[in-house]
Formats: structure tokens, C-alpha cells, sequence
């Protein structure tokens, strides 16, 4: 099964990019987060094969969890996703 990552603190963004990986990933297992807390808590307990991580959020930046998830998970794949 395919673990992905969604960083998104926009409730309509984050539904909307969970409905196209669904769409291209049908059987996958999405863990969602607002916050990057939360984001790095999941880093650390769950292997992801993806992640889709916005840059601006309330509580810090997208990069912090794309660097811990290099470093705990290097074989996963990241994309920064900003949307204006």
C-alpha cells in the first residue's frame, strides 16, 4: 500500500489535493495535517512512500518536514506544493 503525506492547513485546498491523489493513487493510505507539528509527529511513526507539503503554515514552515523526512525516510518522495 502506498503511504501519503498531506501537509495542507486550508481545509478546501487540502480536500482538493486529497481527491487528485486519490484519483492517482486509488488504494493509498492519506495521513492529513494541518500543522507541521503534527507533520513531523507522523514522519516519525509512519513510513510514506510521498508527501505533498505546502510551505506557509500557521505554526512554521513546510521545509522543516520535508528535511526530517529526508533524513529519517530518504527513500520518499516530496513535492512542495504552493498554491496562492
Amino acid at each position: 500500500m502506498t503511504n501519503i503525506l498531506l501537509l495542507e492547513d486550508l481545509p478546501e485546498i487540502r480536500s482538493w489535493l486529497r481527491s487528485l491523489v486519490m484519483q492517482v493513487f486509488p488504494n493509498a493510505h492519506v495521513s492529513e495535517s494541518a500543522r507541521v507539528h503534527d507533520a513531523l509527529e507522523l514522519v516519525s511513526a509512519v513510513k510514506f512512500d510521498l508527501a505533498l507539503v505546502d510551505l506557509g503554515l500557521p505554526d512554521g514552515t513546510g521545509v522543516d518536514v520535508v528535511t526530517k523526512l529526508r533524513d529519517l525516510q530518504p527513500e520518499a518522495q516530496s513535492v512542495v506544493v504552493t498554491i496562492h
